[in-house]
Parts: C-alpha cells; sequence; structure tokens
C-alpha cells in the first residue's frame, strides 16, 4: 500500500503492517465479545441476533486472514477490502453488540484506514457509513425508546470529534516532517556547492568539527600534505604537525579555539619529517551557522583553516 494512492498521509510499510494485524485480531476480539454476551456474560439491553452472530462472526474470520494473507495490490482491491469491513462493522454494531458499545471504538480505525488510502474522501465516506449505520440501529431496534437515540447521538458525536483530533494530530505531524525532509535536501544541497567551491580552489582548505577532526578537504590539501590517503576523521594536529620560528611545537587544535574571528598566521612551518619543513601561511575562522548568530550563542559549529605556501 505504500504510496499506491493519494491518500491523506504517506503510506509505510511499518503502517500498512499495523493495519494488517490489526485486521487480523481485531475480528477475533469482536467475535469474543459477541460470544460473551451471547452466553450473557456480559450484560446488555440490545437484542441479540444469534443468527446474525455466527453469520457475520464467520465472514469476519475469512476477511481477516484473506487481507492478512494476501497484501494490498491495488486500488480497487484497496477499496473493496474497505467496503467488506465497513458492511461487516455496520452488521456486528447493528445486529450483534448494538451502537452504545465499547466495540464501537474500532470504527476509528476504519476512518483512519479509509483517510490513509483515500484522504479526505475517504474520512467522509467513512463517517457517512457510520451515521447510516446508527439510522439503522434506531430506526429497526428500537423507534421509540429516547435513551438509545441520546446515547447513539453522543457516540456519532464523540466518534466524529475523535477522529477529528487524531487525524488533524497526525497530519500536523506529517506536515512537520516533510518540512524537515525539505530542509534537509536544501541542507544537503548547500552542503554539495559548498564542497564543488572548495574542491575548485587553488588554495588549500581543511574544515574541521569541534573537536578538531577534519570533515571536509580538498585536493590542494592532498598535494600540500603530499599525501593521498583519505585524512576525514583525522585529527587536525595529526595531519597538520606544526612548528613556529623557534621551534616550538603548534597545536593548530587550540590556536582554533581560542579564535573567535577570522585569524592569521605567517609564522609557521609545515613539519613533514625531522629534515624536512616548509614555511606557510594559515587563515583560520570559528564556523558559525545562521542560527547561531541569530541566538548568539557564542558557539562555534566547527572551525575552518585556508593555509598557502
Amino acid at each position: 500500500m505504500h504510496n499506491m494512492y493519494d491518500g491523506g498521509l504517506e503510506n509505510k510499510p511499518h503502517s500498512v503492517q499495523i493495519f494488517r494485524l490489526a485486521g487480523l485480531f481485531i475480528p477475533i476480539l469482536l467475535i469474543s465479545y459477541g460470544f460473551l454476551l451471547q452466553i450473557g456474560a456480559i450484560k446488555t439491553n440490545h437484542n441479540i441476533d444469534s443468527l446474525g452472530f455466527i453469520i457475520i462472526s464467520f465472514w469476519w474470520l475469512y476477511v481477516s486472514i484473506i487481507q492478512f494473507v494476501f497484501p494490498i495490490k491495488t486500488k480497487l482491491d484497496a477499496t473493496m477490502r474497505l467496503i467488506s469491513y465497513h458492511l461487516l462493522a455496520g452488521s456486528y454494531l447493528v445486529y450483534v453488540s448494538g451502537i452504545f458499545s465499547p466495540i464501537t471504538i474500532c470504527w476509528l480505525l476504519l476512518i483512519l484506514a479509509s483517510y490513509l488510502l483515500f484522504s479526505f474522501n475517504g474520512f467522509l465516506m467513512s463517517y457517512f457509513g457510520l451515521i447510516i449505520v446508527i439510522m439503522i440501529d434506531i430506526s429497526s431496534i428500537n423507534n421509540n425508546n429516547e435513551t438509545i437515540l441520546v446515547n447513539n447521538m453522543i457516540v456519532m458525536l464523540s466518534i466524529l470529534i475523535t477522529s477529528l483530533a487524531i487525524l488533524s494530530i497526525l497530519q500536523d505531524q506529517e506536515t512537520s516532517k516533510k518540512e524537515l525532509l525539505k530542509s534537509k535536501a536544501k541542507e544537503l544541497l548547500e552542503h554539495d556547492r559548498i564542497i564543488t567551491i572548495i574542491n575548485n580552489l587553488s588554495d588549500a582548505v581543511i574544515s574541521t568539527d569541534t573537536d578538531g577532526f577534519i570533515k571536509v578537504y580538498n585536493a590542494a590539501c592532498l598535494n600540500l600534505l603530499d599525501t593521498n590517503i583519505n585524512i576525514n576523521g583525522h585529527y587536525i594536529d595529526e595531519i597538520l604537525p606544526l612548528i613556529d620560528q623557534n621551534k616550538n611545537k603548534i597545536r593548530m587544535f587550540e590556536e582554533l579555539k581560542n579564535s573567535k574571528t577570522v585569524t592569521k598566521r605567517d609564522d609557521l612551518k609545515y613539519v613533514f619529517n625531522k629534515d624536512d619543513e616548509i614555511r606557510i601561511e594559515i587563515t583560520h575562522s570559528p564556523i558559525r551557522s545562521s542560527y547561531n548568530n541569530i541566538k548568539k550563542l557564542g558557539t562555534n559549529d566547527g572551525y575552518i583553516l585556508l593555509y598557502v605556501i
């Protein structure tokens, strides 16, 4: 069912599996509840049709097994199954449990399934089906009982309010999820653009995270370091051993942490080995996201270094 129809929410394999399991086990619950009504273990003022209960129970089991064993493949298939469940649920409420029973809450699942598959039109059709069932129950079961009339109206309004609340929450979550995915896609695009720009720079560039581990670098960086290994994830001081003019060892990460703005050092040497050094000029700066700047958090999202011989 995932993404096959223009449903109200995005159908995912996990959600589909939940509905398949619910379609298998809820009929068993309904049959058990109906049996307890039959033997008088649960008291009710509703007149129970024994033959109707047996027929409905048979078709409940048949449809539930079919829908569990054979997943939905087409829109027509989904429509026919939903119609079957609505007819069985309506017959059960009229001939077995009555509208004013805890079992009626299961109609919410039918409303949700209809909405997931057919959007708001599905919701309207499912709820309209419930109204028809309630009208049948009022007219055919007890035409003159005001209590049943009031109870059924309460059930109808309760199902409406509850279903609308659930669907509103789900729709809001789905909207938030889509906005998050859109934001991530935009962020990924911007990241790719930055990588493209960095890779086309003639100067060597390295970007690290807040702990000094390399996240981004370009080809010019590898050329200057005279290596072709993947330095992503390596510690900056491990990859870039430096000394100053007095031969003192410079810890680049400490320099990065202490910098508040763009800083330039032209008194450093890169140490290839004990006997091979090369003078380099390094410009480095903390990276601050627009969110940190707006909120004035004073925190960094990492550091960027640009160095030339």
